[in-house]
């Protein structure tokens, strides 16, 4: 099972990335040629997903755009299942940085700022696991100004 959730995916986000080629893609090339042009075609999300040894956050939410839109045309997969399984576990990281983040800011005083992150979290992520934390964190803020 885990090695065909990993090559799972794979596939998912190469089809993610190959979205933006099939878009330009010249249509009178035979499909061993649009194959090779496929390595040498520029994604155009590609400026926007910073490098592996940075924050990933952008490649996540970006990540999470594409499995919903996956759920949204089929729904009766076969995948369907794993990838709403993937979505949830990637939803639940985003969700723990932006808890983080505003953890961060509430132990230095910046209660604006922290009370914005933990009000976007609940907004964005109302299945996160630990949103009691975050909405009595959230109250507390409120009361201290």
């Amino acid at each position: 099972m885990k090695r065909t959730l990993g090559l799972f995916l794979l596939i998912l986000m190469s089809f993610a990335g190959m979205r933006g080629y099939t878009s330009q893609a010249p249509r009178h090339l035979p499909d061993d040629q649009l194959i090779g042009a496929m390595g040498r075609t520029k994604d155009p999300n590609a400026e926007s997903i910073p490098p592996s040894d940075r924050d990933q956050t952008t490649s996540l939410r970006a990540f999470a755009q594409e499995m919903r839109k996956f759920l949204q045309q089929s729904p009766d997969s076969e995948f369907a299942p794993t990838v709403q399984q993937l979505l949830e576990r990637v939803e639940e990281t985003l969700a723990f940085g932006d808890f983080k983040v505003g953890q961060f800011y509430a132990d230095r005083g910046n209660h604006v700022g922290a009370r914005s992150r933990l009000k976007t979290l609940m907004d964005n992520y109302p299945n996160f696991s630990r949103i009691e934390e975050v909405k009595q964190l959230y109250e507390g803020l409120q009361h201290s100004q």
